[in-house]
């Protein structure tokens, strides 16, 4: 059985009502106060996959997300998961930055981790902005360019001069093919003669001993 009151909480067994348990009742949502002695620092699979996530973004997170379990056991996975869902939103370097100065100040809070990247954040997004751009190597005025009315019309009599190749061959196969069909007729007749005269050959050649025949 479980009693709430304005600053404490209280945990009593359900059939004697015995205390068994008293927490300070906390402020703000989130918050978790427990004493050391209660709390679980045994490593669950979560953790592992925490850990595992802050190795992927560098080894200051790593060594941070490490600390904080050492030192909040489970309930710190919280403030693991914030630190690692930062490597999603921002760069890693930043993250390992801000990582390494928690670690190097003690100071083992999400929300200070998330406030380091902000910043680094900014920063960086503030000397991208101050830098001068390079100025453009390309140029449209030099004496080697022409001016644009020049190529368009070179564009134009290349259009033309094609156009001109294309009617000019199409003028010359329209003339070369009433020859041809000339030729071909021409070429029937002779054609036809030419394969005659075996045929009447041939028929001489077989009606020849037919005729010693009826001699004898």
């Amino acid at each position: 059985m479980v009693r709430i009151y304005a600053s404490t909480i209280e945990i009593r067994d359900r059939h004697t009502h015995a205390l068994l348990r008293v927490h300070p009742r906390m402020t703000h949502s989130g918050s978790v106060v427990l004493p050391t002695s209660e709390r679980p620092f045994n490593p669950s699979r979560q953790t592992a996959v925490l850990l595992a996530s802050a190795e992927r973004i560098g080894p200051q997170t790593r060594a941070l997300c490490q600390q904080v379990f050492d030192t909040e056991g489970r309930p710190g996975q919280r403030a693991m998961w914030g630190i690692v869902g930062l490597g999603r939103k921002y760069p890693a370097r930043l993250v390992e930055q801000a990582c390494a100065h928690a670690v190097e100040n003690r100071i083992y809070r999400y929300k200070h981790v998330r406030a380091t990247v902000e910043r680094l954040f900014e920063q960086a997004i503030a000397q991208v902005g101050a830098t001068p751009q390079p100025a453009s190597s390309l140029t449209q005025d030099h004496p080697l360019i022409r001016a644009p009315a020049e190529y368009g019309d070179l564009f134009s009599r290349a259009v033309r001069h094609d156009a001109g190749d294309n009617g000019r061959q199409a003028e010359a196969h329209g003339d070369r093919t009433p020859a041809t069909r000339a030729r071909g007729a021409c070429a029937t007749p002779a054609s036809s003669g030419a394969t005659s005269a075996p045929a009447a050959s041939h028929l001489t050649l077989e009606t020849k001993p037919h005729d010693d025949h009826a001699g004898n």
